[in-house]
């Protein structure tokens, strides 16, 4: 296998901080080391020798075409990027680019501000784009709620309610009963869809709401996966994600490099083997286990929540310092190689 360079340049800015990473080489990647990428423990050191290391950089490729990744053809460059046919194995295109923009704020009202002018600016894009929906997947635990409150109540988002229709999708969900304060779904529809100061009760259209269903966790991924194309067609496309971040580096229901993988591809087979054409609903969603309990949970999948045309992750408390500085210095970990290279992260650091 080719050696592979690896280095990194971070820049400061007004708005944040913003890290490149640039992986560099030449070679094939075979269908062995493919194997290998799938069925190994990923590593949590830097070695540029390793298959999850080429694979990775494949996930983060910024002009893919993805029809060898199961990811769908680049939307910003058309055409370009990877050969669709990998029977002969993956030839390296040259310079992979990774980044990643840091906002960081000092008070919550800042923090929540900000992630509502982003959130507004999101909704504009849809409107000028004359689309009539706009569909959000959304974070569960305790970050983001103070957030969507100040959406829920926010007057612009509620002016603008007039002329577009609100679609909120419940990123990842704990298999727990459907009345449980740790079902992400209940925050959310507490707050957007419950109670005087509620969205559905202070917007001018109340928004939909698209639950997980309960029970079985591979009916409920299926499910949720029809749903999902029945409404966005069979290669959906988000127009914002909203993403936290755990202390391990892991987002939505995605804990391990080897989740993020399986959201790929089936799993008997291998993500970069995977052809657009082939990519069941399985990619789409599916049931992983968490590291702390409830562990049983269902998530979206990878390549779904890459798709979407912004994305934004949110984060709170010094706890999440380190694990933010070991991805912007190009470490492995479901997040970096699990969202959209473009992601911004809005850190409130308390």
């Amino acid at each position: 296998m080719a050696a592979l360079q690896c280095q990194g340049a971070r820049h400061a800015g007004d708005k944040g901080e913003r890290t490149a990473f640039f992986l560099q080489g030449s070679g094939r990647l075979s269908a062995r080391s493919l194997r290998a990428a799938h069925s190994r423990r990923p590593v949590r050191r830097f070695d540029p020798f390793h298959p999850f290391r080429r694979v990775g950089a494949c996930l983060a490729h910024r002009g893919c075409a993805g029809e060898g990744l199961g990811v769908g053809r680049s939307r910003r460059s058309p055409g370009s990027g990877w050969p669709p046919s990998v029977s002969s194995g993956l030839t390296h295109p040259g310079i992979l680019t990774v980044s990643f923009s840091i906002r960081r704020f000092a008070d919550e009202e800042a923090w929540a501000g900000a992630i509502l002018a982003r959130f507004e600016e999101a909704v504009k894009e849809t409107l000028s784009s004359r689309r009539k929906d706009f569909h959000v997947s959304l974070a569960g635990g305790s970050t983001p709620e103070p957030v969507y409150r100040v959406l829920a109540a926010a007057p612009s988002l509620t002016a603008m309610s007039a002329d577009i229709l609100f679609h909120l999708w419940v990123g990842d969900e704990r298999d727990v009963e459907a009345s449980s304060p740790l079902r992400n779904g209940r925050m959310i529809a507490r707050i957007f869809m419950e109670g005087p100061a509620s969205a559905a009760t202070r917007w001018k259209r109340q928004p939909v709401l698209h639950l997980w269903p309960e029970g079985d966790r591979a009916a409920a991924c299926a499910a949720y996966a029809r749903e999902i194309e029945d409404i966005l067609g069979p290669d959906p496309v988000f127009d914002l994600a909203v993403l936290g971040m755990g202390a391990d580096g892991h987002t939505a229901g995605l804990f391990s490099l080897a989740d993020v993988a399986m959201s790929l591809a089936d799993p008997g087979g291998f993500p970069a083997l995977r052809t657009r054409a082939s990519r069941t609903r399985a990619s789409l969603t599916l049931a992983t286990t968490a590291p702390s309990e409830p562990r049983k949970r269902v998530t979206m999948g990878a390549s779904l929540i890459r798709n979407s045309r912004a994305t934004i992750i949110l984060l709170r408390g010094k706890e999440k310092t380190a694990i933010l500085d070991a991805i912007m210095k190009g470490g492995e970990f479901p997040l970096s190689a699990a969202v959209n290279p473009e992601a911004a992260f809005f850190y409130l650091e308390e």
